[in-house]
């Protein structure tokens, strides 16, 4: 079922009755901009979402926001017609992968309080086997390179988070991000890890405990 709306009221109206397997948003939207509605939505009728931003430094800002409030990915609106076709392309591929999300997992990992329906009665505990001894490991991680592309922005928000201050390893990320948004996703990932978060620069020597965001041109 296909359905549209034309403000954020308005969506979460169309979503409660027609129930998709995945939504796009506008961050742009009258009555209700895209952010509020996310997460209104995220609390009234959960769904998988694509969210579509501009190319601008607010723009940048406000998709980390949304990421942060349960959204799956992004596309950047095409800065001239000529882009169309492309992020229409970009578009089809990133909702096919957003609708096979599991909403349980989005909740998990965005610390988001899924409703009381969502909620299910947790299995039995079970006593674990026990573990066999760890093999100890000689051999020293100096670099660490993470490779991502549709979900990728959510899924670095769950994990540079948890790397420690101290980690003895820098970390690389290969992201596909559009031009524009990288640095803003560095600035927003430097607010919330203990990790240091670096836009990197061409000829940024990598050190341990830090954590570089190449520009899109370096990918």
């Amino acid at each position: 079922m296909v359905g549209t709306a034309a403000d954020g009221i308005d969506a979460i109206q169309q979503i409660k009755v027609l129930r998709p397997d995945v939504v796009t948003l506008d961050v742009e939207m009258p009555k209700l901009d895209g952010i509020a509605t996310l997460r209104r939505m995220m609390v009234e009728c959960p769904v998988p979402a694509v969210m579509l931003s501009a190319h601008t430094h607010e723009g940048a800002r406000s998709t980390m926001d949304a990421l942060s409030a349960g959204a799956v990915d992004f596309v950047a609106k095409p800065s001239s017609p000529s882009d169309l076709p492309a992020m229409v392309e970009e578009l089809k591929a990133k909702l096919k992968v957003a609708s096979r999300v599991s909403m349980r997992r989005v909740f998990k990992t965005t610390n988001i309080t899924p409703p009381v329906t969502q909620r299910r009665t947790p299995p039995p505990q079970v006593k674990p086997a026990a573990t066999p001894a760890k093999r100890q490991v000689c051999n020293k991680i100096d670099l660490v390179v993470i490779g991502c592309s549709t979900g990728g922005p959510a899924a670095l928000q769950q994990i540079i988070p948890l790397l420690p201050a101290d980690l003895p390893a820098g970390v690389v990320v290969v992201q596909h991000i559009p031009i524009g948004f990288s640095k803003s996703m560095a600035e927003h990932l430097a607010r919330k890890s203990k990790i240091e978060v670096s836009h990197a620069e061409e000829g940024d020597e990598i050190n341990p405990a830090k954590f570089w965001l190449p520009r899109p041109a370096l990918i």
